[in-house]
């Protein structure tokens, strides 16, 4: 779960910092997401992989998931939060 408020956030992190450390010194894992690429970037035995959808799998998903009809999805965020 996370956090809250701003003062759980520095435990929270701590914890997924302890909790992907642990996973990873087990031996082969698939950590998705979670700060992994951060908290795993200096270790030279990690392969960091993105997986992008094109555009338009991406707006019907979002769709289908916010529950939206085809009017709501086209507008300025859709191009907007794809280039951030």
């Amino acid at each position: 779960m996370r956090p809250s408020s701003p003062g759980e956030t520095l435990p929270y992190q701590e914890t997924m910092r302890n909790i992907i450390t642990a996973a990873t010194a087990t031996g082969h894992v698939v950590i998705v997401g979670r700060g992994g690429q951060v908290l795993l970037a200096d270790k030279r035995d990690v392969l960091h992989v993105r997986v992008v959808a094109p555009l338009e799998q991406r707006v019907a998903y979002v769709v289908r998931r916010e529950g939206l009809d085809t009017d709501e999805r086209s507008g300025p965020h859709t191009l907007h939060a794809d280039t951030v």
